[in-house]
């Protein structure tokens, strides 16, 4: 029975009868609602005898009516009503305005399907023991094309497949400048009546039309030397001076130097173009010799092969480091120690009560650009 105002003459009377209040709901039981008649300008300007109503399981009412308040009066029914005897056990039968009729899923019954979508298919998967609980019979399924039916069950899941395609099994596609969408929808009926409403499971795969990617490998721009002129530069120009202060500001003169037992002799090397190439220098050896002969045979190795020459005579002098060497003979005394300066600089210390300091020879090299030891403007020998 309606709940709302039904226009005059309609239901095969002047006067039709609605009824003024909503439909009960299982829990009430029986109710008693105020019934009204459409006439004149009020939609209840005639207020008839009220009537009982009942709402049962089904999605169906009772009611139980009184004789009318008088002539050209009759009570209406909703033709639309009759579609909720069409609405199934899963379904509930709804209205927007209590005139039309609708039957509707109740929500919460079927679970949201499985969409994976890869490169080459979109696959969509249903829970089979849902679709069976909710009254739905799986061998009915299809896609959009009648034709796109189950591709395979696994793990109580049934499997849908369609290529991402336009058009195939009526898959419509959507593009913007970002993205491409494939869409698509699942169509299950209940029983085996594939003329009835049917559930709808519509699903979507969204492609990312943007991608960035970059090759794992690095170039080195080479010039092409083949058939080119190759020329010789001139050799590194290394110098030695020997030094009064750790300062290295305070070089001693050439020829034969005269000095006290246990003055310290600071030596620095450099090479003259390690600072405008950037090349480190690296001191290879570093070795005196009892004459002023630097390819004398007789070498006492203070450095060799870029390592103080006996590691295992080393002792803590101060705060610094130092390194016994074996004794070798000079005029008034040998040379017997080699020590670090607070500036990393590497000085001589002489014993004996009056030395003359032999020649001491270095070979050294540039390489780079890998650093070995950092040098300044005079260079040094490092430990």
């Amino acid at each position: 029975m309606p709940e709302s105002c039904i226009e005059k003459y309609m239901c095969g009377t002047n006067a039709p009868l609605w009824m003024a209040s909503p439909h009960p709901a299982l829990s009430d039981g029986i109710v008693s609602r105020d019934v009204c008649g459409h006439w004149g300008d009020s939609c209840c300007l005639i207020q008839s005898n009220p009537i009982h109503v009942k709402a049962c399981p089904g999605n169906y009412f009772v009611y139980k009516f009184v004789d009318i308040v008088g002539c050209y009066l009759a009570y209406c029914a909703d033709v639309n009503t009759t579609v909720c005897g069409t609405c199934s056990a899963h379904e509930k039968c709804v209205t927007d305005d209590q005139v039309s009729w609708r039957c509707e899923r109740e929500e919460g019954v079927l679970p949201a399907p499985q969409v994976v979508c890869g490169r080459d298919l979109l696959q969509v998967g249903l829970n089979k023991a849902a679709l069976v609980d909710a009254g739905l019979d799986v061998s009915t399924a299809h896609l959009a094309d009648l034709s796109c039916g189950v591709n395979h069950q696994s793990n109580s899941m049934v499997w849908f497949q369609v290529q991402p395609r336009e058009g195939v099994c009526a898959t419509q596609m959507r593009v913007n400048d970002t993205h491409a969408t494939y869409s698509n929808a699942i169509f299950v009926y209940e029983g085996n009546q594939s003329f009835s409403n049917p559930e709808s499971f519509p699903f979507s795969c969204v492609y990312s039309l943007l991608a960035e990617t970059s090759v794992d490998l690095g170039i080195r721009p080479e010039l092409n030397m083949e058939g080119g002129v190759v020329g010789t530069g001139a050799k590194a120009m290394p110098s030695i001076s020997l030094y009064r202060n750790a300062d290295y500001t305070d070089p001693y003169s050439a020829g034969l130097i005269v000095l006290a037992l246990g003055t310290a002799l600071h030596v620095g090397v450099s090479v003259q173009e390690a600072g405008a190439t950037g090349f480190a220098v690296i001191l290879e050896e570093c070795y005196a010799t009892p004459s002023a002969d630097s390819d004398d045979p007789e070498r006492f190795f203070l450095i060799q092969n870029r390592c103080p020459s006996d590691r295992l005579r080393c002792e803590h002098v101060r705060p610094q480091t130092a390194l016994l060497l074996p004794e070798m003979p000079v005029q008034g005394g040998p040379v017997s120690l080699l020590r670090e300066a607070p500036d990393h600089r590497t000085h001589l210390l002489g014993e004996g009560s009056r030395i003359g300091l032999p020649s001491t020879h270095r070979k050294a090299k540039s390489i780079g650009p890998h650093l070995n030891m950092t040098l300044r403007s005079s260079g040094f020998c490092p430990l």
